[in-house]
């Protein structure tokens, strides 16, 4: 029988070689028309100053022009023009995002856990996705590669890199000021200063404060999904003598807000609907427990399913605070005309406090405070660049050295039990060494053969001192099992483990015609195990995880035809999941538990189209993705899962028009972008897993713009979501342990007006 890997690339692969050369008579006619600026992006994906077109691997470039069109406001915006990425607010974090790319995602934001995809903000690693939600201001361009990395740079990761590249300082003295109103009683300001300082050294410093009410309220009038975040940053470079270039940047981020808006999806099909949350609000409302009184209490909390998608009946206090700032410095020294080195020094601080009501009822059913005091990143990068002969070539090694502390007391049925408050605590370090290098060979005109390795070291450790209703819940050594604060329990313990594995890739690339490229690609990803922190009693709930690989086959081709009017780009892939990293809620003796496992293996098969159009003043941009996903063996102590979904969208697609009036006194441009989700199972494990699935839904954003020229402003219009769309964006299952699932609604429909204003050479 034929593998099924070479079955459904090959048609792929003869897709990415054919359709492209149909095109090829016209990608050579000269003179080709003057592209519109912005399209031709210069990328550094591959360490190298290129041309997106010519860089063999599936990525979407987005131009800092482009995102403001767009009114992309956040990272969690750029999902809408880029096929299978699928980001989510952190069901226990507001201001912590989970990744998806290809299928990749990430499960949890612990500090035990690594994320599928990686995030770099001016070549900075960043080990936690929370707090990036303004990191999109005054930036060059956003680069989203597809597919495992680590041979060049960072981190390894296997589902691929989001890198954020902010503006550099310039030797122009400019400002600019932007104000924006709304609806939800919304307002930004952005202020951006360029300052040259003498020869060869400039400064450029971001100043943003946003605020808005809530999109939705609790039971007692509070808002919730509200905003109070400022963000800054100083970015100074300079040029030091003929061969040396230093950037120093740094940031600083605050954000507040009142939490999500948390709606109740369902209860637990038991005899009596609502498993043990309906004895917690029987005795909470002085009912007895028996059939009758239980029943009324299932009745009582069933009245909270559903309802207005923007009111949530939480009673209490909800909130989150984040605050981080970030310092780095990226050293480059030209050693000779063909070879470089390169410096690239980082640290990243945060902090975070969350407290949530997670049931979306006034009931006190289960409510957590979860903390991380501290958050400490250092990081160290040394790269060496060159070119020798038909060789391109980049060595480096990575350092990364994270500290901080999880710290999480809950309360779940506190009526009906003794086991309160539950303490999670446990202080990490996760240490990262790794080596690697990469190298093109150009074998003739318009061929090349990539091979690139890594190696990567990750030491991990884990301090816990978990409690419950104050008593140690952390078995001693030599011991399978304690009960809380009895003699084999032992508080704080030390666990620690080292992972090691390789990663590579190898490549083909091939230039058939000017604006015509074809390539294919074999690359295998690690992504790192680490440590199980919630645990309680078992010595289970402490157990370490092994790392998870990804071998990924990928043919693509990229294109500029007829006469580079039409651009279309094409990937198709196959992933071989191994190691599959997965977290489920389960109820244990010691209370309910998420355990973190490698209990499965998985394929994953897709593409990705990304086409332009442009008619003149018109243009039309498309993007389309499929990530199909299953499990080949998914087994765990309560059956075969195997038949889950992984908790993506199948389809993503969006599609963006852009109309430009020239007039006398500046551009008059319309602006329309749309965005597709297919159905998307956002817990497969629970039970009631219709509980917590979206439907397929489109979003729908626009913008219409002035140019003052006069003036050197602009004044534009926008809205988001303008079909005011009803969506859940997050869920949470808590069905087995507690008795119920939750929602978390997405955001409604938002318009408001803006007004920029630019003075010099901004």
């Amino acid at each position: 029988m034929r593998h099924p890997t070479a079955t459904y690339l090959s048609g792929c692969a003869i897709a990415a070689m054919l359709l492209p050369l149909a095109g090829t008579a016209f990608a050579q006619d000269e003179p080709a028309i003057e592209r519109p600026a912005g399209d031709d992006i210069v990328v550094t994906a591959r360490k190298v100053a290129e041309n997106v077109q010519d860089v063999p691997i599936s990525m979407t470039a987005i131009g800092g022009a482009a995102l403001e069109r767009q009114s992309v406001q956040s990272i969690a915006d750029v999902q809408q023009q880029v096929p299978n990425l699928f980001l989510q607010e952190s069901a226990s974090e507001p201001q912590a995002l989970n990744l998806s790319l290809r299928g990749q995602r990430q499960n949890d934001i612990l500090l035990t856990v690594d994320p599928s995809v990686g995030i770099y903000v001016d070549n900075l690693y960043y080990p936690r996705t929370m707090g990036l939600r303004n990191a999109l201001v005054d930036v060059a361009r956003v680069e989203v590669l597809r597919g495992p990395q680590g041979t060049l740079y960072g981190r390894n990761t296997t589902g691929g890199a989001m890198s954020i590249y902010s503006n550099d300082p310039t030797d122009q003295m400019g400002a600019s000021v932007e104000a924006s109103y709304g609806n939800y009683n919304a307002w930004e300001l952005i202020g951006i200063a360029n300052v040259p300082l003498g020869q060869d050294v400039a400064l450029r410093v971001v100043a943003q404060h946003r605020e808005h009410d809530g999109y939705g309220e609790n039971a007692a009038g509070q808002d919730l999904a509200n905003e109070n975040s400022t963000y800054l940053r100083a970015k100074l470079k300079a040029q030091l003598g003929d061969r040396i270039t230093a950037t120093v940047s740094g940031s600083y981020q605050r954000g507040s807000n009142n939490g999500p808006i948390v709606k109740l999806a369902g209860l637990a099909p038991t005899a009596i609907p609502g498993g043990n949350a309906v004895a917690e609000v029987a005795l909470e409302l002085g009912l007895p427990l028996t059939a009758e009184g239980l029943t009324e209490a299932s009745g009582i909390l069933a009245s909270y399913v559903g309802g207005d998608p923007y009111k949530s009946g939480v009673l209490g206090n909800t909130s989150s605070f984040f605050e981080s700032w970030s310092v780095g410095l990226d050293l480059n020294f030209e050693i000779t005309d063909d070879i470089s080195f390169r410096s690239i020094t980082g640290y990243q601080h945060l902090k975070r406090a969350n407290y949530s009501d997670a049931d979306g009822t006034p009931f006190d059913i289960i409510s957590a405070e979860r903390l991380t005091p501290q958050d400490g990143y250092f990081s160290q990068e040394w790269q060496v660049l060159g070119k020798t002969g038909i060789l391109q070539w980049v060595a480096g090694v990575y350092m990364g050295l994270e500290s901080g502390r999880e710290y999480s007391p809950s309360v779940a049925l506190p009526m009906l039990s003794a086991a309160n408050p539950s303490v999670t605590d446990g202080r990490v370090r996760n240490n990262t060494y790794a080596g690697f290098g990469q190298v093109t060979a150009e074998l003739a005109t318009g061929l090349r053969l990539t091979a690139g390795a890594r190696y990567s070291v990750d030491d991990r450790q884990l301090i816990v001192a978990n409690t419950t209703a104050g008593l140690c819940a952390v078995p001693k050594g030599g011991y399978a099992s304690t009960i809380a604060g009895g003699p084999n329990s032992q508080c704080p313990r030390k666990f620690s483990t080292t992972f090691s594995d390789p990663s590579w890739l190898v490549s083909l690339d091939y230039k058939a015609a000017p604006g015509i490229l074809t390539y294919a690609k074999i690359a295998r990803g690690y992504r790192t195990g680490g440590w199980n922190l919630r645990g309680r009693n078992t010595i289970e709930g402490f157990s370490s995880f092994n790392p998870e690989t990804v071998t990924e086959y990928e043919v693509g081709f990229k294109s500029d035809l007829f006469d580079r009017m039409l651009r279309l780009n094409f990937a198709a892939y196959y992933d071989d999941y191994k190691g599959i990293q997965r977290s489920a809620s389960v109820a244990t003796a010691g209370g309910p538990q998420t355990f973190v496992n490698n209990a499965a293996s998985g394929r994953i098969q897709g593409f990705e189209l990304e086409s332009t159009l442009h008619l003149g003043d018109f243009t039309l941009s498309g993007s389309t993705g499929l990530t199909d996903a299953k499990y080949k063996r998914f087994l765990t102590a309560t059956g075969d899962r195997s038949h889950e979904s992984f908790g993506i969208p199948k389809w993503t697609a969006g599609l963006s028009g852009r109309y430009v009036v020239p007039l006398e006194s500046g551009d008059l441009a319309f602006q329309l972008d749309g965005s597709y989700r297919s159905k998307i199972e956002l817990v497969p494990e629970t039970p009631t897993v219709s509980q917590v699935t979206q439907k397929a839904y489109a979003l729908v954003n626009g913008r219409i713009s002035y140019e003052i020229k006069a003036w050197d402003a602009e004044v534009a219009i926008f809205g988001r979501n303008l079909t005011d769309k009803v969506y859940y964006e997050i869920a949470s299952n808590l069905e087995s342990s507690i008795g119920y699932n939750y929602l978390i609604t997405g955001d409604p429909r938002t318009f408001g007006i803006s007004f920029k204003k630019k003075f010099g050479g901004i």
